[in-house]
């Protein structure tokens, strides 16, 4: 994991102090929190550093900008891939599931959200297609248990939601530890 996430922070630098003159400015907030934090006992962290050391730390939030610019996947990953010929960009569409047969993807089913989206089955290609998963912390177990893949007691209650027309024959349903420990970044912001 080290590997990939030092991969994407080579593209998407990620910056405590964003502006381009390297100040953080308006800072009251964190100053009277951080001098009681650290009076306690709590310790400053540059967050992106010690991304491992989250017990009675404190620090500035990290962005992803780059050049007093917000930047991130837009700004990187986006930017590439629209320079690729094959490239399309679906907008007012949001991905429902995962088509798949045993633990190979042959497609996602894609859905409308407003005027002017995409409706129906992507088909991958054949035996070398690829799905990226990249949802958010929240999306991406929706969109895994929607796909019949999670834990079985998760799996069961989406079946008997509004989802259990589409849902994948329990037969076929891969039994993994999604959406366990849980949990999206804490921050407080003032």
């Amino acid at each position: 994991m080290v590997a990939a996430t030092n991969k994407v922070f080579s593209r998407i630098p990620g910056t405590d102090h964003p502006s381009l003159d390297g100040k953080i400015y308006i800072s009251t907030g964190y100053d009277t929190l951080s001098n009681s934090l650290a009076q306690s006992g709590w310790k400053s962290v540059t967050a992106n550093n010690v991304p491992e050391q989250k017990n009675r730390t404190f620090a500035h939030t990290p962005y992803m900008y780059s050049h007093g610019e917000r930047g991130g996947p837009m700004a990187t990953y986006l930017v590439s891939a629209t320079a690729r010929p094959k490239f399309k960009l679906w907008l007012k569409t949001s991905v429902t599931k995962i088509i798949r047969t045993g633990g190979h993807a042959t497609g996602v089913q894609v859905e409308a959200f407003l005027d002017g989206g995409y409706t129906g089955t992507v088909n991958l290609t054949p035996g070398t297609g690829r799905v990226i998963v990249s949802a958010g912390a929240f999306g991406t177990a929706k969109l895994l248990m929607r796909s019949g893949i999670g834990p079985t007691d998760q799996l069961n209650i989406v079946q008997a939601s509004a989802d259990k027309t589409t849902m994948i024959n329990s037969t076929q349903w891969i039994n993994l530890p999604v959406g366990y420990n849980l949990d999206d970044h804490l921050n407080v912001s003032l």
